[in-house]
């Protein structure tokens, strides 16, 4: 008859040892990609679109990326004409706006509530485009961020570069 030996306590605590770890480990890994907005870096981050350093936090935007990455703006245009260039990748990009009144808070470009104001100067020297929530009020004209998308459309480069041409 042949016996064997059951394990021992020692061994038995590293087994469920090793199982904790090869279950927790990946877990604590997933849980530390960050994947949403951060805090602007104020004169240090520069806009993606065009390159500007941002100065003024009231008005800048962020794209995050499917894998986490973010683009940083330093005007709600910018971030507009930055989505809307013809770009596969651009299509998983999540649009967020800095609030006006409380610039260290992102809303979701979506759900937010922009007013034109041409009363303060934006950082592309244009109208301002303030954005809030439903409790904030801003004096200009309100846009929804489907009109701005659609309003800001950038042209095909073959209708609109004459200078390129095939000879």
């Amino acid at each position: 008859m042949v016996t064997t030996s059951p394990l021992s306590r020692r061994d038995a605590v590293r087994r469920m040892l090793r199982q904790a770890m090869g279950l927790t480990v990946p877990g604590l890994l997933a849980g530390c990609t960050r994947r949403g907005t951060r805090p602007i870096a104020v004169g240090v981050d520069s806009c993606a679109h065009c390159r500007m350093t941002i100065d003024d936090p009231r008005f800048a935007a962020e794209a995050v990326g499917p894998k986490g990455q973010v683009f940083t703006f330093d005007s709600v245009q910018c971030l507009v004409d930055f989505l809307n260039a013809p770009s596969a990748d651009r299509a998983a990009l999540q649009p967020f706006v800095a609030r006006f009144r409380a610039p260290d808070e992102f809303i979701a470009a979506a759900t937010a509530q922009f007013t034109e104001s041409p009363a303060l100067r934006g950082p592309m020297g244009g109208a301002a485009l303030l954005a809030g929530t439903s409790g904030d009020v801003h004096n200009g004209m309100r846009v929804t961020w489907a009109a701005l998308r659609a309003q800001r459309r950038t042209p095909s480069p073959q209708s609109s570069d004459t200078r390129a041409r095939a000879y």
